[in-house]
């Protein structure tokens, strides 16, 4: 596919995530306080150790929670959190990820090990207290 036409595609998806945003958060309580989402724009990323996955896409970061040069989101307020990710990748390109709660795997997902495009995904409700840090870590394929 073109760059332009994933350009398009991004703007495009950028746009519907802002709106559904506006939907969801309006009429939620004030003591919400940290809202984020953001994703890969390229598809396969090569990651020949574990590392920290650095989302270059964060077109919401309500509460500015996660740094994006980093890839770390730190807790503001104490409370319980949602996380969830997904991972989908094509046969031969294997890869996982995992969610590293103050550098403690708590969740993974892997993808790719199968025909065809391979999807993985966790959400997971976790207590976290001001200052913990929560990354996505990933390993070999991540797209």
């Amino acid at each position: 596919m073109a760059t332009a036409a994933l350009e398009t595609q991004l703007t495009t998806e950028n746009k519907r995530v802002e709106e559904m945003l506006t939907t969801l958060t309006n009429g939620l309580p004030s003591r919400i306080t940290s809202f984020m989402t953001a994703f890969l724009s390229k598809r396969d990323n090569a990651f020949p150790q574990v590392s920290v996955v650095i989302f270059d896409v964060v077109p919401v970061n309500l509460g500015n929670a996660y740094n994006a040069t980093s890839g770390i989101f730190t807790t503001p307020v104490n409370g319980t959190y949602l996380f969830s990710m997904t991972i989908g990748n094509p046969t031969g390109k294997p890869g996982t990820i995992r969610m590293e709660k103050n550098q403690e795997s708590i969740a993974y997902a892997f993808a790719g090990h199968t025909r065809g495009w391979d999807h993985g995904s966790q959400t997971i409700v976790v207590r976290m207290s001001v200052g913990d840090v929560m990354s996505v870590e990933g390993e070999v394929h991540v797209s």
